[in-house]
């Protein structure tokens, strides 16, 4: 009897088409989170990819670093390879930072630029990554190709200079890098690094070179030995740099889901678990009329729960089925007709929804049974049970918002690097969306508008509270997000452009390898471009010691107070001023009042110690200031570090940078201010935000007025026309 009723029941209670209606929301964000999901995967390679992009048809390969370029591969290393059995022997050389002049590729030193990547194949079968897309691959040495990007930003040159004019290049050909499309690469012919490297010698006498060796047949393990034996380096340095293809073929897909996932996959999944949440209740809800209805014919609510869970777990179970469906063809079509226009690397194989797809329908089947015991034992008159069940829910809100905002302050505190402050920027955003609503109830309470109209507004919206609660939060958390992890972003790349650069009306000349600079540079660069005398900045032999503070340990050394200030560009207080004359190091973090210097003879001394806040590219140098007269009293030394021209403009800038490249000097011996790139909203979301309130507006008021400009007549208003502005009463 009560097994032929639920059946009955089931049949008759899924008959009604509101019931499935009402579950199209949930469709829609699961559809949309598995094609997300599908979408931003493609991004990732597999394991076979990586393989392939790092080592071609090679099984395996080690890397040499050697302090110049050779003409060949070292025979020494070819003969112990081919003794030990290896086969199918490839090499390649890849120099380092290769200068072209008139293009920009000095690092961070001189402000955001780009960086050329170059490399020589020496023997055996070229990458198959590298596709020729015009021309000849070089043969002789003095001869280059490069990759189209590269060759667009320079103009389409048949012959560039090289490191300052000392060499001149032929391009013979373009290619095509099929893992980095947007890669400034060249591609030289054998022993054209050499000969660069040889031209140059004076003015960048730090250039090196890698060789990679690739090869078959014979393990890793077994051939590292013989490598360092024949190269004379040390087997922990070939370790460092050697690559195994079973090893990387073994490595699984890492996609930002799995990176990040407090970025996509958390939201993502709170965002479905609130839609399922909000659709499992209206169904519990309405299903609460029809056992009210089996209440009064005598059959008691205790018999009808089978039913309403099947109810339930029929209509979501089949919209989150449904919705994993048409995700992921959405998600196919997005990765293949989409994204190949945007990507500058192959896509990756597809990845498997399977387990996404059953962690959705578990969470659906578990917020389908919280909603069933929420309600059965609730009386079915109306307001009851959404009473009970929104006190709970608002509880359960407010919970959660207390948890993700100290998760967000705990992240931040211990955050030291880009991406604990992404994710603390995430998780206060969530945990702000989440206190909307309260926030916004508070407001609608105490707002006050004497006007007529005025009143009416609050009317209507004290009416219709929940939508405007419900917009809000969607509204914070699909605004919150993308406009904190912009102001994050832009703050990273503002400071690590401000760290590593010369404070605006600086100019500052330093060995960009730690090797002694040319005799005399500085006095050369102050005549050659009509300087000021540079200040002389010193390094302390020693350190700071560890104290646990994240900063710099280095200890700048300066003549006088007033260098001190001129160099860092901050005016002293005269506790700062006498401090400092005194003895006492202007810390530029927090230290405690006694700091411990760690000297190279291997004295231990302590000094003490106030704080200064400098500008960011000081402090990420060095770790305090001294006096050349502090030092000397502490027996300890100091050396030459850079030196540092003060109150330079733009032009003298500019001619400071003609004097090194007319010397062949290598253009990193310059540091100086350059303004990063400001990042924009762009306008497409602007826009979107702006459509979707005009196209609300429209819907909530019945008068629309458009305003346009005649070609022969004044402003006018009427229907129709084109859109220009909407004017609401």
């Amino acid at each position: 009897m009560s097994h032929s009723l639920n059946i009955a029941l089931l049949r008759i209670w899924s008959r009604n088409r509101s019931r499935f209606t009402a579950a199209v929301p949930l469709l829609a964000v699961v559809a949309a989170f598995v094609a997300l999901y599908v979408a931003v995967s493609s991004f990732a390679l597999s394991g076979a990819q990586v393989a392939d992009r790092e080592l071609g048809p090679s099984g395996a390969s080690v890397v040499v670093h050697q302090p110049q370029a050779t003409r060949y591969p070292d025979r020494a290393v070819l003969k112990a390879m081919a003794a030990a059995g290896a086969k199918n022997v490839r090499v390649g050389v890849y120099g380092s930072d290769l200068q072209i002049d008139g293009f920009r590729s000095t690092g961070l030193s001189t402000g955001p630029q780009d960086r050329l990547e170059y490399m020589e194949w020496q023997q055996g079968s070229k990458p198959s990554r590298y596709a020729l897309a015009a021309g000849r691959w070089p043969s002789r040495s003095g001869e280059v190709m490069m990759s189209e990007t590269l060759l667009v930003r320079l103009g389409n040159p048949s012959t560039i200079r090289a490191f300052s004019n000392s060499t001149r290049l032929a391009v013979v050909g373009t290619f095509r890098d099929v893992y980095a499309t947007k890669g400034l690469e060249v591609v030289g012919a054998p022993g054209t690094w050499q000969q660069m490297s040889a031209a140059a010698s004076t003015g960048y006498p730090d250039l090196t070179s890698t060789t990679q060796y690739l090869w078959d047949g014979v393990e890793l393990d077994a051939m590292i030995p013989v490598i360092a034996k024949a190269s004379g380096t040390p087997v922990d340095h070939l370790h460092a740099g050697a690559l195994d293809r079973a090893f990387l073929q073994g490595r699984a897909q890492r996609s930002l889901f799995a990176h990040s996932s407090y970025l996509i996959m958390i939201p993502c999944l709170l965002l479905c678990g609130a839609v399922q949440l909000t659709t499992t209740t209206r169904l519990s809800r309405s299903l609460q009329i029809e056992r009210a209805a089996m209440l009064r014919m005598g059959i008691p609510m205790s018999v009808t729960p089978i039913p309403t869970l099947g109810v339930v777990l029929l209509v979501c179970l089949g919209a989150c089925l449904a919705g994993v469906g048409i995700g992921w063809l959405a998600g196919q079509v997005i990765r293949l007709a989409v994204l190949p226009h945007f990507m500058t690397q192959p896509l990756s194989p597809a990845a498997p929804v399977l387990l996404l797809g059953l962690s959705l329908l578990g969470l659906t089947v578990v917020l389908s049974l919280l909603s069933i015991a929420i309600f059965q034992n609730v009386s079915w008159r109306p307001g009851q049970g959404s009473a009970r069940f929104a006190s709970l829910l608002s509880w359960s809100r407010r919970i959660g918002a207390v948890g993700l905002l100290m998760t967000a302050l705990i992240t931040v505190y211990g955050a030291r690097q880009l991406d604990g402050a992404v994710k603390s920027v995430v998780l206060s955003a969530l945990g702000l969306a989440l206190v909307v609503p309260d926030i916004l109830t508070g407001l609608i309470a105490v707002l006050h508008l004497p006007s007529l109209p005025g009143w009416l507004a609050l009317t209507n919206v004290r009416a219709d509270r929940r939508r405007v609660r419900a917009l809000g939060s969607a509204l914070c958390m699909c605004l919150a997000i993308p406009a904190s992890v912009t102001v994050i972003m832009a703050s990273y790349l503002s400071s690590s452009a401000a760290i590593s650069m010369a404070i605006p009306g600086q100019l500052v000349v330093q060995s960009p390898n730690g090797q002694p600079l040319p005799k005399n540079l500085p006095q050369r660069i102050q005549a050659g471009a009509g300087l000021p005398a540079p200040l002389a900045v010193h390094i302390l032999n020693g350190q700071i010691s560890s104290t646990g503070t994240p900063g710099a340990q280095g200890v700048m050394v300066v003549a006088q107070p007033s260098e001190a200030e001129r160099v860092l560009g901050v005016t002293l207080d005269q506790g700062q001023r006498t401090a400092l004359q005194d003895g006492a190091m202007l810390g530029f973090d927090e230290f405690p009042g006694t700091v411990e210097l760690s000297l190279d003879n291997g004295r231990r001394v302590g000094v003490s110690s106030r704080h200064v806040a400098v500008p960011p590219t000081w402090s990420f140098i060095y770790g305090g200031v001294l006096l050349e007269g502090s030092v000397t009293a502490l027996h300890a030394a100091s050396m030459p570090d850079r030196w540092v021209y003060v109150g330079v403009d733009e032009a003298q800038i500019a001619k400071a940078i003609e004097f090194v490249h007319t010397q062949k000097l290598d253009p990193r011996v310059l540091t100086y201010y350059k303004a990063p790139p400001k990042p924009e909203l762009p306008p497409q979301f602007v826009g979107g935000v702006l459509g979707a309130a005009c196209h609300r507006s429209h819907h909530h008021y019945e008068r629309v007025f458009f305003l346009w400009r005649d070609r022969t007549g004044p402003e006018s208003t009427a229907p129709g026309h084109r859109l220009a502005i909407t004017v609401l009463p």
